[in-house]
């Protein structure tokens, strides 16, 4: 990131929650280590296995590919596995706070009008007046 900033350049990183072995708690420990970096923008999403991947051969055959329609293959708000340590409902809610907290980090870099959409078309919040700016 220094070496970017030296630059001008803006930084990216992209963050997976809900991998084999993930838990709540490494997925906090990953965002701190993303606050660390500090980069000029994340992106955060959830492990997604599509049909014809190892990823999806192995969490299929071991159980943890949920039966849930194509629609929620969708990698930002649907989460289509279930782990016993780490449940979809989890991974689910961990993303929407990890979203949340790091647009509460960005908020003087992220410009009302397109917070206000983020939010609302993550459904962080039902209603955008609840959200923290």
């Amino acid at each position: 990131k220094r070496w970017c900033d030296k630059l001008g350049l803006l930084s990216h990183a992209t963050f997976v929650i809900g991998l084999p072995g993930d838990t709540l708690e490494k997925a906090h420990t990953t965002f701190d280590f993303a606050l660390k970096l500090n980069t000029s923008t994340a992106q955060w999403s959830i492990a997604t296995p599509y049909p014809g991947t190892l990823f999806y051969n192995e969490v299929k055959e071991s159980g943890f590919l949920r039966d849930v329609p194509w629609s929620c293959f969708d990698g930002t708000r649907s989460c289509v596995l279930d782990y016993p340590v780490f449940s979809y409902d989890e991974i689910e809610s961990c993303h929407r706070d990890l979203c949340t907290r790091w647009a509460v980090h960005k908020e003087g870099l992220i410009p009302y009008t397109f917070k206000k959409t983020a939010i609302r078309t993550l459904g962080l919040v039902s209603d955008v007046k609840e959200a923290v700016f």
